[in-house]
């Protein structure tokens, strides 16, 4: 691989107009690193400040991080899923208490012999590079009590978060010319981010995550921009493994690696761009034809069990009372519980609480004795999970109609149509059950007497001599839907701790995900970006901050828009760097904003700001250098120093809310 000998520095065409003096003083070697010292100090101060803010383990998750690095630093070996160290714990939860960690929480009982001490979810299951680097220190300081062991730790989390601030300042310095004004201005945008600061000071791999994945950030910019070598080359696919192993919030890094190598090469070589638009799109039309399939059954989300059904949900058969297709649910062997849900969308069912439905559709399996059920599910307020409402039924092997009737509770929320299968006892291999014309309908009808369809579809029919209309979707599995590879399927979620096949069901179901994408999945997104602290039970609480930042958003995001629309080709590298860092942080916020997914029940993963935070360069880069690209070149510079104030004033205003919080609790 080639090797150039400087890094090419070009010079932006729209960059802000400086006087002779103050050019060359910007250009001075030493300028720069003392801008950097600086931003590095404010840093640090910053970050002395939350440490320092925030009691005892008041982060996120943060007393079962902790006990991560504990446990790898005080036993042989890496901890694995259920270890635990009780005399360690009842010291844990003892200082939690002490601190008021459990202000609205049920407090636990420090003298139970019989069960363990919870002190929250257990971490054990994340990737260990973070918690080794954290259990370093700990190794050390273990005479000491373990509130001061956590401020140790979070020290390491401190370093880290400076860390970063200089990969920021690093990559910037790789992207523009010598005195540019982003060169100081990112960075210490990123350092005066509040919630960002926040978690940075935690005991929590998401630090790590960060830290890591910014670093390979750094090395695919400089690849990209000054030529692939060998070096550069083990920088990103070391920082890329390192990632995977630290959070899987970061193992993006792993695909991206061989795109930048990809990048760096054609620009090496020249070749024109169409090629690799053609090139790379041929790559993910092989990828998805190795990772999707086609035939679930559409709307219908498979249920999550430790072992999920490798068929499709969909099959043609010519048993099926309507069409050509029935659903298909297999229950293996062992009485083990498979189910199809069908959520009720809303704009079809504005409110069933209180109503009396009738539920029901053809059954029949392939062989005799399947027990299946057909009902509903629902949320209630004061309830954790969802609750049934079902009617066993023991299948044969001829379609037959079956339905009841049944009230739905006053206080139901979210609603769903459910069937589900169980294997016989003793039965040698898996049962199929099949469904055909599933049907939910608002009154009481009799079950006696099957309903009339208007067509295969089965949306709407008589009953009974009464018009209905059916309220589930695809009651008749005549629509089809893609699914992810059995083998895929069962890799990710082992990974990344969710179901990807329920996942991808509620990304294709843009019937029910149109109405909840915005206030349940953007917006928290981005508001907590700039109000949430703790464990996100401390929050800003002048609205006018939410507005600001949203104002914000949307003018750098027309500031970027307008960069790419005006900017004129002088640099042939510096365009893919860009739009390498605007890929990234579209991924990452992507991921972000679809975690909650499948959105199944009222408990679900609110998409926290922290989550974006690896790619947070990429962010902080598009907000201030859209910011800067929207302003009149003479008010560039005032537009990013108006900036830093709003950020400064915004640090003020978390300092105070934080403060109040933890000092208004009660103290028993």
């Amino acid at each position: 691989m080639a090797r150039p000998t400087s890094l090419p520095r070009p010079r932006l065409p729209d960059a802000a107009p400086a006087t002779p003096l103050v050019e060359r003083a910007a250009a001075r070697p030493d300028a720069g690193r003392v801008r950097l010292a600086l931003v590095l100090l404010i840093a640090l101060c910053q970050g002395a400040i939350y440490l320092c803010l925030l009691p005892p383990w008041q982060h996120y998750d943060e007393p079962t991080h902790f006990e991560y690095a504990w446990l790898i630093a005080n036993r042989p070996g890496l901890p694995q899923p259920g270890d635990e160290d009780r005399a360690m714990r009842r010291e844990l939860a003892t200082t939690m208490l002490e601190h008021r960690f459990y202000w609205n929480l049920p407090k636990p009982n420090l003298q139970a012999k019989a069960a363990g001490i919870n002190v929250g979810i257990s971490e054990l299951g994340h990737p260990p590079a973070y918690y080794l680097l954290v259990s370093l220190p700990l190794r050390a300081a273990r005479q000491l009590d373990l509130v001061s062991q956590l401020y140790l730790a979070r020290s390491v989390s401190l370093i880290l978060f400076l860390m970063t601030i200089a990969i920021a300042a690093g990559l910037v310095a790789d992207l523009t010319p010598p005195g540019h004004d982003l060169r100081w201005a990112a960075p210490l945008a990123m350092a005066l981010i509040p919630p960002f600061v926040d978690l940075m000071t935690a005991v929590n791999n998401d630090v790590g995550a960060v830290a890591v994945l910014s670093l390979f950030l750094w090395g695919a910019v400089r690849t990209i921009r000054a030529g692939l070598t060998w070096r550069r080359a083990a920088w990103i696919v070391g920082a890329a493994l390192l990632a995977a192993l630290t959070k899987n919030t970061a193992a993006i890094a792993l695909p991206l690696a061989l795109l930048v190598i990809l990048i760096a090469f054609w620009l090496r070589r020249r070749w024109r761009w169409r090629w690799l638009a053609l090139t790379t799109a041929t790559a993910v039309g092989a990828a998805l034809a190795l990772t999707f399939g086609w035939g679930d059954a559409a709307y219908w989300y498979r249920g999550v069990s430790d072992s999920a059904q490798a068929s499709a949900t969909r099959i043609e058969t010519a048993a099926a009372p309507l069409g050509s297709r029935a659903l298909l649910l297999e229950a293996p062997a062992g009485g083990r519980t498979r189910m199809l849900i069908n959520p009720i969308v809303r704009t079809r069912a504005p409110r069933l609480a209180g109503h009396t439905v009738t539920a029901g559709g053809w059954l029949w399996a392939d062989r005799p004795a399947v027990v299946a059920t057909i009902g509903l599910e629902y949320t209630a307020a004061q309830v954790a999970g969802m609750t049934k409402l079902t009617q066993p039924i023991s299948a044969t092997t001829t379609p037959t109609f079956v339905a009841w009737t049944l009230a739905v509770p006053e206080q139901a929320g979210v609603l769903h149509y459910i069937v589900t299968a169980r294997a016989p006892a003793g039965a040698p291999g898996p049962a199929r059950l099949f469904l055909d014309g599933a049907l939910l309908v608002d009154g009481a009808f009799p079950a006696g007497q099957p309903p009339t369809f208007g067509d295969a579809a089965a949306q709407s029919g008589t009953w009974a001599g009464r018009p209905f209309a059916n309220l589930v979707r695809n009651p008749s599995a005549e629509d089809g839907w893609p699914r992810l590879r059995h083998w895929l399927d069962q890799a990710l979620e082992q990974y990344i701790h969710r179901s990807p096949s329920q996942s991808l069901a509620a990304l294709l179901d843009t019937e029910r995900l149109g109405a909840l994408a915005i206030p349940i999945l953007v917006q928290p997104a981005i508001d907590s970006f700039v109000e949430s602290f703790a464990w996100n039970n401390v929050r800003l609480n002048q609205p006018i901050v939410r507005y600001i930042a949203r104002g914000v958003a949307l003018l750098a995001l027309l500031g970027c828009l307008a960069w790419l629309l005006r900017r004129r080709e002088r640099d042939p590298s510096q365009r893919p760097a860009i739009v390498f860092l605007a890929l990234v942080g579209l991924l990452v916020w992507a991921n972000t904003i679809l975690r909650p997914l499948p959105l199944l029940d009222d408990l679900y993963i609110v998409p926290a700001a922290r989550y974006t935070f690896p790619a947070i360069i990429a962010t902080t880069l598009a907000v201030v250098g859209g910011v800067r690209a929207l302003a009149p070149a003479r008010l560039r510079r005032a537009s990013l120093l108006g900036l830093v104030a709003g950020l400064i004033w915004l640090n003020a205003i978390s300092i105070q809310t934080i403060w109040s919080f933890y000092a208004s609790l009660p103290t028993s």
